[in-house]
């Protein structure tokens, strides 16, 4: 009973790391650093493209994506936890 309980969890914390995954990973490729939106100091050169900073906005997407990986991540193994616990 206890294994069907935690195999339950397992397969419900997947999913919401998956969904916590999709949002992130939809998040990263909204991002977009205009000039007036710039950090003061990153000593970046201005390569402006569709009136974006292509170099910090890059930055900004790398990190959502970071995260929106660990999110899979996270997915992935309870999903794995949960397949284990069921064939228990």
């Amino acid at each position: 009973m206890a294994l069907k309980v935690a195999g339950a969890v397992a397969s419900f914390l997947s999913m919401a790391s998956a969904a916590v995954a999709a949002y992130l990973w939809y998040k990263s490729t909204t991002v977009k650093i205009t000039p007036q939106s710039r950090p003061d100091g990153t000593g970046n050169p201005d390569m402006i493209v569709d009136g974006c900073l292509f170099v910090e906005s890059a930055k900004q997407q790398s990190a959502w994506n970071k995260r929106a990986a660990i999110a899979a991540t996270a997915a992935a193994f309870f999903q794995a936890c949960g397949m284990l616990f069921q064939a228990i």
